[in-house]
């Protein structure tokens, strides 16, 4: 079967995460080029929806698998991208995502990784020899923090 066959035999909403994860993809693999790093953090922040108390454990796993697919395609869609563009995808959807990134050192050489979890589970970027990486930096940010305890208090109003 074509891939085209295959994408028209998608549900809409799984062809319209896969479309949203190719252009936010893309997007964020040139911003990395060209911004510096906490412009495109903030960038994935942008345009919420507000956050969901329910886990969806379905919608996360649609968005991680199509950021997935979509990243195969796009030259150097790096961990860092992918990471960046489900985050965006996720916190579109209602679900707080949290991105970590760290660094170890193998063969003598600096490596660094980035990934997401949820409620310390890690959804995106996973790799065998996980717990190597030191967390330099955890991004759930003060935005996410700023925007649950808003809706919170509103929440408590009503």
């Amino acid at each position: 079967m074509t891939r085209v066959r295959k994408f028209f035999k998608l549900s809409s909403r799984e062809r319209t995460i896969l479309m949203r994860s190719f252009v936010w993809v893309v997007l964020y693999r040139i911003g990395l080029w060209i911004l510096p790093f906490d412009s495109a953090k903030r960038w994935a922040l942008g345009n919420a929806r507000p956050v969901s108390e329910v886990y969806d454990h379905q919608m996360v796993a649609e968005i991680v698998r199509a950021v997935t697919f979509a990243s195969r395609y796009v030259p150097y869609a790096s961990c860092l991208t992918q990471a960046l563009a489900a985050k965006k995808l996720l916190r579109h959807s209602g679900q707080i995502a949290e991105l970590k990134i760290g660094v170890t050192k193998s063969n003598g050489e600096f490596e660094a990784h980035a990934w997401l979890e949820i409620d310390g589970r890690i959804v995106l970027g996973r790799q065998r020899m996980h717990s190597r990486y030191a967390v330099l930096s955890s991004y759930q940010t003060a935005m996410d923090e700023c925007e649950e305890n808003l809706l919170q208090g509103t929440r408590h109003a009503r």
